[in-house]
């Protein structure tokens, strides 16, 4: 039998108005500072932090949608009033309101999807296991319609990357292709070939060395360094020992990479030289939050580990003793928060590694992670 899917919004402070228009607070409610989540791990620099307050008090569930047969198989995306999340149990990628957590629409994609969307105007970016990369309007009423696909050779399960300003979407298949599109037709601009299939989520910059540049790891135990004009190499691919996951993550000049049981940083001015690399001798869970000197991860050993990005140093180490998926940074850098797998919880912890607050969910959030948008947390458990 199948479970219900259910999606929450969690208020996350009891001191200022959120944007579900709940407030606790003494005095008129503050105003909010805006905040963007388009992309998987918040933006290109896939750094997971976003613009939002401190929380100070535990959270409240503000509502909740439950989808029969769902189970939520991307990261939630936000934009405006939508959070995006896309669904395997139903084969649909659900467009939510902020809100209320009531259903906008859905579109039927027809098979599995693992590729956390991006956001692009009014498109829907991502792909899916039928080997297509789709961009879907969400905002054509009563229902999402398709305004283009692309077809690889495999599934796609890489979350694309966006560059916002020329108009281009950057993913990986599992048909060991890197693709470039235009995200306004869906046309292949180039691909580049790697010796294995792509999962990681690319980071993009308009301002590498030598240029306009897009970083990606495959399957293959490599990290590639691309032109993004023509997919031309860069420099040439830097091996590690395992295959690579997770998100290429940026901060401080540093390149922020997971393979295997260590994660790597690498000094993206100086050559791409490797600075410092960590490992507990578990597997890296997830893909690192960084903000300020803090680059924070959690491994198998069940341990949430805070490093000097500068030099790998460590800051703390919290031992919540349970298995946790990808954590999230506030911008002040005082709140980390991680979703345990295998307890239901989601947990807060300050910039010492001190715990805040952990609340219980209905479910195990065993296949989607949560993001922080408008004053409020978003998680499919």
């Amino acid at each position: 039998m199948k479970k219900e899917g259910v999606f929450i919004i969690l208020l996350l402070t009891i001191l200022m108005v959120s944007f579900i228009a709940v407030y606790a607070g003494p005095g008129p409610p503050p105003a909010l500072a805006p905040t963007v989540w388009v992309e998987a791990r918040a933006s290109n620099n896939n750094d997971g932090v976003v613009n939002t307050t401190q929380p100070t008090g535990t959270p409240i569930i503000s509502c909740n949608l439950s989808i029969g047969g769902a189970n939520f198989t991307t990261d939630p995306v936000a934009s405006g009033q939508y959070v995006v999340i896309g669904d395997s149990g139903n084969d649909k990628m659900h467009f939510i309101n902020t809100s209320d957590c009531s259903l906008i629409s859905s579109y039927i994609i027809g098979t599995d999807v693992f590729s956390t969307p991006a956001i692009y105007k009014n498109l829907a970016i991502f792909g899916a296991d039928n080997g297509k990369i789709m961009a879907v309007d969400y905002t054509t009423t009563p229902n999402p319609t398709s305004a283009w696909n692309y077809t690889t050779g495999e599934a796609v399960r890489s979350p694309p990357t966006i560059d916002a300003a020329i108009g281009r979407v950057f993913v990986g298949s599992n048909d060991n292709k890197f693709y470039c599109i235009n995200t306004t037709n869906g046309q292949m601009l180039w691909n580049f070939t790697t010796g294995n299939d792509i999962s990681t989520k690319a980071f993009y910059t308009s301002s590498g060395p030598g240029g306009p540049s897009v970083m990606f790891g495959s399957n293959d135990k490599k990290a590639y360094f691309l032109y993004a004009i023509n997919g031309s190499n860069l420099r040439p691919a830097i091996g590690f020992g395992s295959k690579i996951k997770g998100a290429f993550a940026v901060n401080q000049g540093k390149l922020v990479i997971r393979e295997g049981v260590f994660l790597h940083a690498l000094d993206m001015s100086g050559g791409f030289v490797e600075i410092w690399n960590f490992t507990d001798n578990t597997p890296v869970v997830g893909s690192p939050a960084i903000h300020l000197n803090q680059v924070v991860i959690g491994t198998g050993k069940k341990n949430l580990y805070s490093m000097n990005i500068a030099n790998g140093a460590s800051i703390w180490t919290a031992t919540p003793n349970v298995k946790l998926k990808s954590p999230a940074a506030t911008t002040n850098g005082a709140t980390f928060f991680v979703s345990a797998i295998d307890s239901k919880m989601v947990i807060a912890y300050d910039s010492t590694g001190g715990e805040l607050w952990n609340m219980s969910l209905l479910n195990n959030p065993d296949s989607s992670s949560f993001i922080v948008h408008q004053g409020a947390l978003f998680i499919g458990d």
